[in-house]
């Protein structure tokens, strides 16, 4: 799913982030989101059922304050593999944050 907002948008619509976490509970479901000025992970739900993961990358912002500020560039990238999804984030400097999900129970695989 890709959304223009971020589950704070989401959350603002009670009914509709309750429905939206109902489904994602039955589905495994990954939230593709911007509109922030920094990248972001989070994972939602997952109490009675699959979790709703939200990966935040905002290609759009190239400054934190998006015409001025500091340089920042931010992108992601969603790596399909057979037994997991690999979730990268980067700004114009370094790789940070990655993160895995499971395909076979929807979970992060703990890094170390």
């Amino acid at each position: 799913m890709a959304s223009g907002s971020t589950s704070s948008g989401w959350k603002k619509y009670l009914h509709d982030w309750t429905a939206l976490n109902a489904i994602a509970g039955k589905h495994r479901t990954l939230m593709l989101s911007g509109d922030l000025h920094h990248n972001d992970f989070a994972s939602h739900g997952g109490t009675a059922g699959l979790p709703l993961h939200e990966a935040t990358a905002s290609g759009a912002a190239v400054r934190d304050a998006v015409v001025y500020g500091h340089d920042i560039e931010n992108f992601g990238l969603v790596e399909l593999g057979a037994d997991e999804l690999r979730l990268r984030f980067f700004d114009r400097d370094h790789e940070a944050s990655p993160r895995h999900i499971r395909r076979a129970d929807w979970r992060l695989v703990e890094q170390a």
